[in-house]
């Protein structure tokens, strides 16, 4: 299980790794005037990366092992290429940020336009002489062209008096035929613009160009430029992090290196061995019983038998007290 967790840290640490080049490679390429300079300034950043995540590794175990040369050379070294990444990672963070503000600007713009147009239009349309529907208006001129003073006045060019009449219901006639047209063209254009605004609002527009900085700037209190330039940092730095300290962090701490035991002279080493262990209780010998007389002996002589004490055992060299003493 514990070698189960380890590779799946390795693995996460090595995808925070690409990531940081990918952006690192984007944003340095990006300041380059060709093609090939972006390419060699990529190739740079992703080289300066990788070597970056191999010497935090490098710097622990020559901290274990009291390397201090080769550790504040290599800690220099890394301090600088971690500043290097940061730098294109903020950059990267930040034209990515703002390509995607600076489309939603532009979307909203593009509705602030046509809700514009539409208000525009429906005030002209307002502003329109009362007239029936188009339809309506070209069936009434048509029957007005069929009566005979349509032709008798030539088409209303010459009215008599007797057709003055006649001729200005004509007149009337035409002039509503015109605001109907009129009514007709900006309809179809108020219609486009409902249609393209509708559009537009389905795609996000109308909202606030960075909804996560905007919630943030009000529950904090601060200006909405502020949580963005927080939140940039914020995303390089954590990539950054990850990408530099990631593999050391999966991996862990290097072991310690183990003492070995300093030899003991021999001498000293047999005195060791010489000396009784305190802990043991010291057991004396058993008494030995004293054999019985011979047979020839036993008639007439009364023989006591009688159990000798145990010899007295040396303790650390020094003779035991006597009885006497």
């Amino acid at each position: 299980m514990p070698k189960l967790l380890t590779a799946i840290a390795v693995l996460a640490a090595l995808v925070l790794l690409g990531a940081s080049a990918v952006m690192n490679f984007t944003f340095a390429a990006s300041l380059a005037r060709t093609p090939n300079e972006g390419l060699v300034l990529g190739v740079v950043s992703v080289g300066v990366d990788i070597l970056k995540a191999v010497l935090a590794v490098a710097l622990a175990h020559a901290a274990c092992e009291r390397r201090w040369g080769f550790f504040a050379a290599g800690s220099t070294a890394f301090v600088l290429f971690t500043a290097l990444s940061l730098a294109a990672a903020f950059g990267f963070s930040a034209t990515n940020r703002n390509a995607v503000t600076g489309e939603r600007e532009r979307q909203n713009g593009r509705l602030a336009a046509a809700q514009t147009k539409i208000v525009e239009l429906r005030g002209r349309l307002k502003d329109l002489p009362a007239h029936r529907p188009l339809t309506i208006v070209d069936e009434a001129l048509a029957v007005a062209k069929a009566d005979a003073r349509w032709t008798a006045s030539r088409q209303c060019t010459a009215a008599q008096p007797p057709l003055r009449e006649f001729c200005d219901g004509a007149g009337r006639l035409r002039t509503e035929r015109a605001a109907a047209l009129e009514a007709k063209r900006i309809e179809e254009l108020l219609n486009a613009q409902e249609i393209e605004a509708e559009r537009l609002r389905g795609n996000g527009s109308g909202q606030s160009v960075d909804p996560q900085a905007t919630a943030l700037a009000r529950a904090l209190g601060l200006e909405e430029a502020q949580i963005q330039r927080g939140l940039m940092a914020l995303m390089a730095v954590v990539v950054e992090v990850g990408a530099g300290l990631g593999v050391w962090l999966a991996l862990g701490a290097p072991p310690a290196t183990k003492q070995q035991p300093v030899p003991m002279p021999e001498p000293a080493a047999k005195a060791i061995e010489a000396q009784p262990d305190p802990t043991i209780p010291e057991q004396l010998p058993p008494a030995l019983p004293i054999a019985p007389p011979p047979e020839e002996l036993r008639p007439g002589i009364a023989v006591s038998v009688r159990t000798l004490p145990a010899r007295p055992v040396r303790r650390n060299g020094l003779k035991p007290p006597t009885e006497s003493s």
